[in-house]
This record gives structure tokens, C-alpha cells and sequence, in this order.
């Protein structure tokens, strides 16, 4: 059953379109990479300008061959997953040009493979002509060294559909090793009716390319087969509905692994141009392409080692360490994993930021530590882009079909409007006025001395740490 309003403990419904999740502040990313600042020189509006970036960085992300990090003792690679979500008519389909950027390097590996599976063809039938020559000799063997058995080789596609079986996204991620595959959809119910069926149930091949874990894959008519690196990258857009559709719970690994960007505010009509008089928009991506063709050559040819300075270490720590203990205590310890994903997501944008900087400069250096300006960048996209996914993952805790939204920080807020001193009573009543449970101000406060944000001064008193009182800042 779906939680009443005075049990909750993230207080009342609210409207996501009343939240005024901000956009992007131009004064933190504008210090973009040259390629990222041609990409983006396009964008009609700040709402355009945040879905273009988003998508723009998601798909060059997927190809960044030879980058590479460190992240909790684990090698990670650049792909990371991007979500947009909207409702129908709010502009989310402007993404669609970005998708151009990846198709030169795509037809790049897909022409260098086929190159390959035809000289593997070749060799092929020369290895069955001979076999075939000494069944007829009857076991005499032709004149001439015999041809050796060649190595099957496969074509390989980067790009994936999300109408794909599970087998066929297992074969083409070990296929297209050792580069980054790229799913790309821009209606995600594409997504939800192929992991609806028995043949595309793919969801957890999602989850586990993400952290590059191995995926097995085991039947009757292929047999056993494992990829032991699989690298994806993963972007769609789609409508709150279609969400609910493909992650009805927070329970669900995928949700931790997105980054979301939920669109928020009136849509504006946006009028017809000049612009669509010539090809000019259309060649002005396929150029841009060229150049990312360029840097990803450039790339393969010189490995990259990407590394995070001890400043920039100590501000993720200081940040996430906060916000992690905030949904362990203020009610949503079931996105935890949420907000400890966001950390790999900003490293693997500052991953990408890095490669496109060596690319374009056709840099050589074997390893690079994170410019600040790059750091800066991903921190911002990834601390903002965390609170748009808090804000939608409390609409999919509800099983009820009208979908609710709560405040994610509204226990947050509660706890910090509280004076330094106070008593239990007094954040009761406070809780009653946010339409917060008394239970859940309980079990905030227990959490809270587990946590070391208060202590017991004496029944029913309580004293905030200095942790506590810098639960916002």
C-alpha cells in the first residue's frame, strides 16, 4: 500500500516542476575543453545547453580508448550511463544530433574489423580447401606447407540498439573488446519492452558492465562464455512513466548507476529558423565528428593513466562523506548506493575530460592528473546531477500508479533548523508543520548518535556536533 502522507518520513507530495531543480552554472563548465565548447555553441537555451553537454560528454565517453584510472584500488574505464527524463514535448530530443559526434570512430573500428573478418575468411578457405584436398588424396598429403587454422574473427559494432537479446549484448560486449559499446536510445520504452521479454532480460548485464565486472552467459546452443573487461556506455531519454517501467524500485542496481537529469519548469515553444534553409547543422556535426575520429586515433596510439590530485581527493571525501551519512540518518539509506556511484561517475567524467584535452593537444604523456578547471567541471555535473536522482528516487517508492514526489533532503532540513540545543518535543512539533512522522523523527534521531551528528545530553535533550551543525554546507 502507498505510504500516507503522515507516515511519511520525507513529508508531503510535492510537484517536481515546483522544486526548481537549477540548471547547469555556465560561471563553473564554461571552461570546457575546445571540442565540448563547439558542441555546446548550438544550444538555443540553458535547457538545451544542460541536455547537450550531458549527452555530448556520455557519448565521448565511449570512446576514449587507452584512458584509464584508479578508483578504490579497481582499474575503471571512461563509459558511464545517462538518463534524461521528461515529460513528452520538453525538448528532450535535441540530444539526437550529439549521437553524430560517435559515428566516424564507429564506422572507423566497424571498417578496420571488417578488413579483418574478410582476411579471416580467406585464410578460412584456404585452410578447408586443404583439408578437403587430403580426404580426396586419401590421406596423402598436397604439396606445400600446409595452411595453418586461422583465428575466428567476428565483425565488431560499437553501436547497440536497445531492442537487443541478451545473448546478442553478451556476444557483441566481448566482440567489440577491447573498446567501449555504446547503447544508445532516445525512447526508452524501446529499452522496457526488450528487458520485459524472456529473450531480452539484459538488466543485469547493465549492472555489471558498469563496474566492469565479469558477465557469464550459459545455454544449451552456445555453451558457457565469459567477458572478463566489459565496457559500455549508455544513453536514453524517456518520460517519468517509462522509468517507473524500467526501475519501480530503488531496489534495483540500474538506478544507482544512472546519472539522471530530470527535466523541470515550463516548456517554451521553440519557433521555426532560417537555420533548417541549408545541410549546415548536419556537416557542422559530421566535422565535429572528424574531430573526435582524430583525438580517439590519437588515443589508441598512447595509453592514458588518469589520476585524481590529493586536493581533489579530500573534496570529493569531504562532500560525499556528508551526503552518504545524510541518507544513512535522514530517512533514504536506501539510496546510499546512489550517492557512492555519483563519486565513479564524476572520476570518469573527469576521465573524459582529460582525454579529450590530450587528444586535442596530441599530448604523449602516460599519465595526467585531473587539471582543477576539469575537476571543477564533473564535480559540479555530478553533485547536481546527484540531486535530480534523490528528487526521482522518491517517486518510485510508491507501488500505487500516480506517481509522488517527495522532498529527498526534507529530514535534512528539519534536522537544521534545529538549534544547536533542543529538545525532542521541539523537533516533534517542527516534524508535525513538514508533515514528517513521528516515528521517522525517531529513528532519525537514533541514527543521528549512530552517526555522531548529536549527543544524548539527557532525556529528551540533545546537543549537535560540529558535524551536525554542517550537515548543509
Amino acid at each position: 500500500n502507498p505510504t500516507t502522507e503522515g507516515d511519511s518520513p520525507l513529508g508531503f507530495d510535492i510537484d517536481p516542476d515546483e522544486v526548481g531543480l537549477p540548471h547547469f552554472d555556465r560561471a563553473v563548465i564554461d571552461r570546457f575543453p575546445g571540442l565540448l565548447s563547439d558542441v555546446l555553441k548550438v544550444a538555443a537555451d540553458d535547457r538545451e545547453y544542460d541536455l547537450m553537454l550531458l549527452s555530448s560528454l556520455t557519448v565521448l565517453s565511449t570512446i576514449m580508448p587507452g584512458v584509464s584510472g584508479m578508483l578504490k584500488k579497481q582499474l575503471y574505464k571512461p563509459p558511464f550511463y545517462t538518463l534524461i527524463i521528461g515529460p513528452s514535448g520538453s525538448g528532450k530530443g535535441c540530444i539526437n544530433v550529439v549521437r553524430k559526434l560517435a559515428d566516424p570512430w564507429q564506422d572507423y573500428i566497424f571498417d578496420i574489423s571488417k578488413a579483418k573478418v574478410k582476411e579471416y575468411e580467406e585464410q578460412k578457405e584456404l585452410s578447408d580447401n586443404y583439408k578437403a584436398q587430403v580426404r580426396a588424396a586419401k590421406g596423402k598429403k598436397p604439396v606445400g606447407l600446409p595452411p595453418e587454422e586461422p583465428v575466428p574473427v567476428c565483425q565488431k559494432r560499437l553501436h547497440m540498439s536497445g531492442y537487443t537479446t541478451t545473448a546478442r549484448m553478451i556476444e557483441q560486449l566481448d566482440v567489440n573488446s577491447p573498446y567501449a559499446s555504446f547503447l544508445y536510445e532516445t525512447e526508452l520504452e524501446s529499452v522496457n519492452n526488450t528487458i520485459m521479454q524472456d529473450f531480452g532480460g539484459y538488466s543485469y548485464v547493465l549492472n555489471q558492465a558498469f563496474q566492469h565486472e565479469r558477465i557469464g552467459c550459459s545455454s544449451k546452443t552456445n555453451g558457457t562464455s565469459f567477458i572478463e573487461f566489459p565496457e559500455l556506455g549508455f544513453l536514453a531519454t524517456g518520460t517519468p512513466g517509462m522509468l517507473l517501467k524500467l526501475i519501480p524500485s530503488t531496489e534495483s542496481g540500474l538506478y544507482s548507476r544512472l546519472l539522471i537529469y530530470r527535466i523541470t519548469g515550463r516548456a517554451d515553444y521553440q519557433p521555426l529558423t532560417s537555420v533548417d534553409d541549408t545541410m549546415c547543422s548536419v556537416r557542422y556535426f559530421e566535422r565535429l565528428g572528424q574531430r573526435v575520429l582524430d583525438m580517439a586515433v590519437h588515443l589508441e596510439k598512447s595509453p592514458t593513466f588518469v589520476v585524481f590530485s590529493d586536493k581533489q581527493r579530500k573534496r570529493l571525501d569531504r562532500y560525499f562523506e556528508r551526503e552518504y551519512n545524510n541518507v544513512r540518518v535522514f530517512g533514504n539509506d536506501d539510496v546510499a548506493s546512489v550517492v557512492l556511484r555519483h563519486r565513479l561517475i564524476i572520476f570518469r567524467i573527469a576521465m573524459t575530460l582529460t582525454g579529450i584535452r590530450k587528444g586535442e593537444t596530441k599530448s604523449t604523456a602516460e599519465e595526467i592528473e585531473i587539471l582543477d578547471d576539469d575537476f571543477d567541471i564533473a564535480f559540479h555535473i555530478g553533485t547536481r546531477c546527484l540531486s535530480h536522482s534523490l528528487l526521482v528516487s522518491t517517486s518510485l517508492k510508491h507501488s500505487d500508479t500516480n506517481q509522488r514526489h517527495k522532498l529527498p533532503d526534507a529530514q535534512v532540513d528539519l534536522f537544521d533548523v534545529m538549534p544547536d540545543e533542543f529538545k525532542t518535543s521541539d523537533i516533534i512539533d517542527e516534524a508535525g508543520v513538514r508533515g514528517i512522522s513521528r516515528s521517522s523523527v525517531f529513528r532519525m534521531l537514533k541514527k543521528a548518535q549512530e552517526y555522531s551528528l548529536v549527543v544524548l545530553v539527557s532525556t529528551g535533550y540533545y546537543r549537535k556536533t560540529e558535524k551536525g551543525k554542517n550537515v548543509k554546507k
